[in-house]
């Protein structure tokens, strides 16, 4: 499984790179343009950093062939609608809602703006409805494919702590530090965790949006080369119709710039208040994502159209040549003199004086078109001093681990839970294990096993309470966080109910699993006399945390269904134990006196069902506030509780559908010689 998430990622940068090359050929820019574009976004901060990000980096590269697919549609190009609902629903099952809501949105964007490019003024209006009704055709499409997993998704969401907007502090929680702004330029300048010496503001991949010296000037050149010339015949002469492309593209530059922002302008508060979605993530820094995929496209345009220079243009790159060089030299003056500066500051210096003398002199030296064999040669070697840029930016970004780290030896079959504490929790993570200064741990990472960190616990059985899931059922977030509160948890009786034998603690530095004696033995499942029934979860919370109510053998009912109710006895009798249990499932045998409530210390949520003898179902009820609880006849019985979500065989419905009227569509669509 580790070969494989590590291939898979590389899988998806290349792939990112290869629809940048294939959306840019679309756009009729030649070989060069496609290689250092394709280069300049799949290597980029973005792509590279967060590559350790699985979903983000699953997610992000889908997000060109987009794009790729939407223009080929305007193009009015053989399959271009199945194509896009395909790329749409796979970026859909990615499982970052976030990209895939910033990419479906300016995919959105970029499809009116091509309508409006291609469309003669008396049909403008026929052609943007009809081409943003095939993207959005496609997109609905796309649901349908990804349903298998995005109907569960959704089921997920109205359960989770996240169902409303997030709170406005934590909304703008990474929001793009204007300081990083010079990174563009100078990725390291406030140090890189791969050395062990970030400085700057929150983490380092969060901001980061290197495209590489290169085609970030390049790409700068191009816009300011359009902007200020008034006159479209001075401006690109192509058959891409590119003046308009430029504008829109660094129009997108500057919004998604000006909404990565977030807490740092009016921007994106104004809409965070008044729009729906931007309340519902957090890290607005997230949108920069627009501005690499733009400023990676601005690259393979400028380069498509460059030349070498002559007169005042060639007055100002010999001068940018000779700035670079000071810039160097100064660099590593600097570096004798002035020892209270951060040394972060020199060597990127010197490394981004070089690379702009070596763009300087490339563009300086660019052979005419009728040399074609030093043509190639500089082509070869400006596609070399991108790559070596963009590698060298992004060395050591995502550090590796031996395979031996996986082979951890297995505990026996646990018989409680394991709990730590939330602040413990934080420092092992942030201060000891994933610093965001350094990239290398104060300790060897095998420690990581021994300290439990969820969820690493996982690899060896070991159950915990804590979850460091995104997404988490909001009940229990909230208990959780109430629990976290207590100071005698102990010997308070949510940790008897949490079936917890032993805490997590740190005593003198040192890891240590503290055992617990447990109120009731074996209080994973137990038989429990019924208090009451109760809707209002609040006062049921409140009746827990402060124990005016003992549930140490009793429980509240949540919801009931009248004729499981009216079968169970208000006094629970008997005995229970598990016959056999495995993830998602749970095989209880009963001996009871009388018809009686068992409780299990698992998380009740949508999906559980209880068979009762291999032959009846049985409701699964809430109990004290987050538990499952079902009604047992009286006799010796064996009851299986197992998770089967209907949301996700409601999803294989939906899924199935949709690809066989995808699959039908194309054959006729075929057959009749149509090309939608």
């Amino acid at each position: 499984m580790s070969w494989s998430i590590t291939l898979v990622v590389v899988f998806h940068l290349i792939w990112s790179g290869l629809g940048m090359a294939r959306l840019l050929e679309e756009l009729g820019l030649g070989k060069l343009a496609q290689s250092i574009g394709g280069m300049a976004f799949s290597l980029s901060g973005y792509m590279v950093a967060r590559a350790g990000f699985l979903s983000i980096n699953s997610a992000a590269a889908w997000f060109p062939w987009i794009l790729f697919f939407s223009l080929r549609i305007v193009h009015k190009k053989k399959n271009a609608f199945w194509m896009l609902s395909v790329v749409m629903a796979l970026q859909l099952l990615a499982g970052h809602a976030q990209t895939t809501w910033y990419s479906i949105l300016l995919g959105g964007i970029w499809i009116l703006f091509l309508s409006l490019s291609y469309s003669e003024k008396n049909n403008k209006i026929k052609k943007i409805t009809q081409y943003i009704s095939k993207y959005v055709t496609a997109g609905f499409l796309a649901a349908g494919i990804s349903a298998i997993q995005l109907i569960p998704t959704i089921e997920c969401l109205l359960q989770s702590h996240r169902l409303g907007e997030y709170g406005y502090a934590d909304a703008m929680t990474y929001s793009f530090w204007p300081w990083r702004f010079l990174t563009l330029f100078v990725p390291n300048l406030f140090g890189n965790p791969a050395t062990g010496n970030y400085w700057g503001y929150g983490n380092f991949w969060e901001d980061a949006v290197y495209i590489g010296l290169l085609p970030v000037l390049i790409a700068l050149g191009t816009a300011v080369r359009v902007i200020i010339r008034k006159n479209k015949a001075q401006s690109l002469q192509t058959t891409t119709g590119n003046r308009d492309l430029v504008l829109f593209l660094s129009g997108i530059v500057l919004v998604s710039f000006m909404l990565a922002l977030g807490d740092n302008t009016f921007l994106f508060k104004f809409l965070y208040r008044n729009v729906p979605t931007f309340e519902l993530f957090q890290a607005p820094t997230r949108f920069s994502l627009w501005a690499e995929i733009a400023l990676a496209m601005l690259a393979g345009i400028g380069v498509d159209q460059l030349t070498r220079p002559t007169g005042k243009r060639q007055y100002w790159i010999r001068l940018a040549a000779a700035g670079c060089v000071a810039v160097i030299g100064g660099s590593l003056l600097s570096r004798r003199l002035l020892s209270n500066v951060k040394t972060t500051y020199f060597i990127p210096f010197v490394l981004a004086g070089i690379l702009g003398l070596g763009t300087a002199l490339m563009i300086l030296f660019k052979p005419d078109n009728e040399h074609e064999k030093d043509l190639n040669l500089w082509s070869g070697l400006l596609i070399l001093l991108v790559a070596v840029d963009l590698l060298v930016a992004g060395w050591g970004l995502n550090p590796g681990v031996g395979i031996n780290f996986y082979d951890v030896d297995r505990d026996g079959e646990t018989v409680g839970r394991t709990f730590m504490p939330a602040d413990l929790e934080y420092d092992l993570k942030f201060s000891k294990y994933f610093r965001f200064e350094s990239f290398s741990p104060e300790t060897p990472w095998a420690e990581m096993h021994q300290d439990l960190l969820p969820n690493l616990s996982i690899l060896q059985r070991i159950e915990m309470v804590n979850n460091f899931d995104p997404i988490l059922p909001a009940r229990f977030q909230i208990w959780i966080t109430e629990y976290n509160k207590l100071d005698d948890r102990n010997s308070h009786q949510m940790t008897d109910l949490m079936n917890i034998i032993e805490v997590v603690s740190e005593t003198d530095g040192e890891i240590q699993r503290v055992d617990i004696e447990p109120m009731v033995v074996d209080s994973e499942v137990k038989v429990d006399d019924l208090i009451k029934i109760s809707k209002d979860d609040q006062s049921t919370l409140d009746q827990i945390v402060d124990q005016s109510l003992d549930l140490t053998s009793s429980m509240i009912l949540a919801s009931s269904s009248t004729l499981v109710n009216a079968n169970c006895q208000d006094k629970g009798d008997g005995k229970v134990w598990i016959a056999e249990k495995s993830p998602g499932y749970i095989k209880i045998k009963a001996d009871l006196n009388n018809s009686s409530w068992l409780v299990w210390s698992e998380y009740w949520y949508p999906g559980w069902v209880a068979v009762l003898d291999g032959k009846q179902k049985i409701e699964v009820e809430r109990a004290n506030y987050i538990f499952q609880a079902v009604c047992v006849p009286g006799g010796e019985h064996f009851v299986e509780i197992i998770y089967r979500p209907g949301s996700f065989y409601l999803g294989v419905g939906i899924t199935i559908l949709s690809l066989v009227f995808m699959i039908a569509a194309v054959i006729i669509n075929r057959k009749e010689g149509n090309s939608i």
